[in-house]
């Protein structure tokens, strides 16, 4: 019942390939399944690929929506101080 475990037990037999697939046995239920009613959705975005390596990631964002809330409030963070 530990998944650790028995991936620990099988590793030496999936390590020369690189993955594993592992598939339940067909009585095992998950533990926390979610219910299908049709008002659970996963928040997806767009990611554009061409412009990975010049975007600002989301710590970047909300610091700059942070300086911004404060500015508004003339309340400065350390490395803005006039």
């Amino acid at each position: 019942s530990d998944p650790f475990r028995y991936i620990a037990s099988i590793r030496d037999k999936a390590e020369h390939a690189g993955m594993l697939k592992i598939v339940p046995p067909s009585s095992w239920k998950c533990p926390c399944p979610i219910k299908d009613k049709g008002d659970f959705h996963f928040q997806t975005c767009v990611q554009p690929v061409d412009q990975l390596q010049r975007r600002h990631g989301p710590s970047a964002r909300f610091i700059s929506a942070l300086r911004r809330f404060n500015r508004r409030r003339e309340v400065f963070m350390a490395d803005e101080i006039p």
